[in-house]
């Protein structure tokens, strides 16, 4: 059952091309996602290998920029969607229907094109200012971390919408994934960078019921577009952090 799930959570994931077919119920399925952080580890090899690959040529900023591709492309924008329909749906000064129908829109406005913008540079400049003994720690880390704010958000919080995609992780999952998924996270966590794993977490903690507050007020509970967003943000703020630590 855990091997069924991981390949089930790798598919949704990611766009990395898996030969399995897997039959699980959806309630099995939902709970599939407490091995996030595995997936993030997975993700984090993968972009540390093109950073290496490309830095040999000495040009460090765009070895950072095309690991952040590869991110993108090997997530297929998941979060990074969800970002942007995120601040396009809860700052759009609408009722509760009118944002879920916001997000639900294929098309960007200006809001989520900010936003997206806003954490993609910060991202990039801060990984340019981390010291190259350990950008790639910080690398592999970072979407482990994100996906560590994932599981917070589906674990303590309600499903905004009457039925959809994210209520499928919302309602099944609660504390025996959120601590599959940080022991997880601690585990890779502290082999790479050791004690600093620990406020890292308690900030990505934070900020995930933060968060889950926020959309709580906003549109009464969470979404997947919302979950998505936690993960990119904690990222983010993760990669800050670590500028200060590891400059």
């Amino acid at each position: 059952m855990i091997f069924k799930q991981i390949i089930c959570a790798v598919q949704f994931l990611t766009r990395i091309p898996l030969p399995f077919e897997i039959d699980l119920s959806e309630k099995d399925f939902g709970k599939s996602i407490a091995y996030a952080p595995l997936v993030g580890a997975i993700i984090g090899a993968i972009i540390c290998m093109v950073y290496y690959l490309i830095s040999l040529s000495g040009v460090r900023s765009v070895a950072v920029i095309m690991a952040f591709a590869t991110y993108v492309v090997i997530t297929g924008a998941l979060h990074i969607d969800g970002l942007g329909d995120t601040f396009d749906g809860l700052f759009s000064n609408k009722n509760k229907d009118r944002m879920l129908e916001i997000m639900r829109d294929s098309r960007m406005g200006t809001n989520g094109i900010v936003a997206i913008f806003f954490v993609l540079i910060t991202n990039i400049f801060a990984l340019t200012e981390i010291s190259k003994t350990s950008i790639l720690l910080i690398l592999f880390v970072m979407p482990i971390i994100g996906r560590l704010g994932t599981i917070t958000s589906v674990s303590f919080s309600k499903y905004a919408r009457p039925s959809g995609m994210g209520g499928v992780f919302i309602n099944n999952c609660g504390w025996a994934e959120f601590l599959i998924g940080l022991i997880i996270t601690a585990l890779f966590g502290y082999l790479v960078i050791g004690f600093w794993i620990f406020p890292s977490i308690l900030i990505c903690i934070i900020f995930s019921f933060i968060a889950i507050a926020f959309s709580k007020s906003k549109i009464d509970g969470m979404t997947g577009d919302t979950c998505g967003a936690v993960c990119e943000i904690c990222q983010m703020l993760f990669l800050v952090f670590a500028l200060f630590v590891w400059k």
